[in-house]
């Protein structure tokens, strides 16, 4: 019964050891989750300075002066593009969170596993030892 209970803790560390493992893994995806959003938010920036020069050239070769409509034309064209980026980079941190919130529980269960081997080892050798 000694191997029985020894086995019964060893599963306990593996799995342990398996949750912990389990946890870094979700974590470091979640960092790449976020990097990843960060870079498209940048991207969507730089496209929406580049979409608003080419109407500001637009404008400037129709002989369209740049004030009044056409400026608040542009000034829209920048903050929709503002906006896209922050949400990108609002969907990244809650992929991040939530890779986050799975590495903890990834962990939680590796540790519940181990204590519960644990103590099912001691009982089956205070069992034996009646």
């Amino acid at each position: 019964m000694f191997w029985l209970a020894l086995s019964m803790a060893a599963s306990g560390v593996a799995a342990n050891s398996a949750g912990a493992k389990q946890s870094s893994l979700m974590r470091e995806q979640g960092i790449l989750a976020q990097r990843d959003a960060e870079r498209q938010a940048v991207i969507a920036l730089d496209e929406g300075y580049r979409r608003r020069q080419k109407q500001t050239m637009e404008y400037i070769g129709a002989g369209v002066e740049v004030q009044g409509t056409p400026l608040l034309m542009l000034a829209e064209t920048a903050k929709m593009a503002e906006h896209q980026a922050a949400e990108i980079r609002r969907t990244g941190k809650s992929a991040r969170d939530l890779y986050y919130r799975n590495a903890r529980a990834a962990r939680s269960e590796g540790r519940a596993s181990l204590v519960s081997s644990l103590l099912g080892a001691v009982g089956e050798i205070t069992e034996n030892d009646k």
